[in-house]
């Protein structure tokens, strides 16, 4: 029996800043607009899944380019195949089976690296907002790590973050994780949907 191991990845928030350490991140939030409390964190998704892009993509050019060439240079003949014809086929084959295999690989990790990439810049975005805006430590841990609000933080930091990064320059990076994140977070919608298509053109529309 065939087993297919592969990572599922998940959020955990970290445990709560210190006073000196709210002090230290509300002195350097002040003095740089674009400071980031997390700008240590270097991981991507392009980062992380940098060898299967890059894979697939020269599957997908192998098969297509292929597919080109056969229909540039031969003339389909039934039953008949030439020599440089089965070439142009085993590129074509070989490459829509490197890019199948390396989306698959990352249809089972991506979407869960999405959502964990997605949780942790919103949570430390959402940090900030709230490091601003509150005048002590206090005040701060009350709303911050309180458990009366959205993930410990108020509603209104979650919604600023939101929009932060819906502002952020358009990426192949920012792309793919929000593809991804989407795929998590309603992957059952799709298959409902397709398998509500799939009854409907079976018993309704014979």
């Amino acid at each position: 029996m065939t087993v297919i191991r592969y990572r599922r990845y998940s959020f955990k928030e970290p445990a709560p800043i210190t006073n000196d350490q709210f002090l230290y991140l509300k002195r350097q939030i002040a003095s740089s607009a674009g400071f980031e409390i997390d700008g240590d964190f270097k991981t991507t998704f392009t980062s992380q899944y940098k060898k299967n892009i890059r894979w697939f993509l020269i599957g997908i050019l192998a098969c297509i380019g292929s597919i080109i060439m056969y229909k540039a240079f031969f003339d389909f003949v039934p039953g008949h195949f030439a020599w440089p014809e089965y070439i142009v086929a085993i590129f074509i084959v070989a490459g829509g089976a490197i890019a199948l295999f390396m989306l698959m690989q990352m249809l089972l990790e991506g979407p869960s690296m999405a959502t964990f990439l997605t949780e942790r810049k919103l949570y430390f975005v959402r940090m900030k907002h709230a490091i601003r805006h509150y005048p002590d430590y206090p005040a701060f841990y009350a709303s911050f790590y309180g458990n009366n609000n959205v993930s410990g933080s108020n509603a209104s930091f979650r919604k600023e973050a939101l929009r932060e990064q819906e502002q952020a320059p358009l990426s192949l990076d920012r792309f793919l994780t929000r593809i991804f994140y989407l795929i998590d977070r309603h992957l059952w919608k799709v298959v409902l949907a397709v398998a509500a298509i799939i009854l409907i053109r079976k018993y309704f529309l014979k």
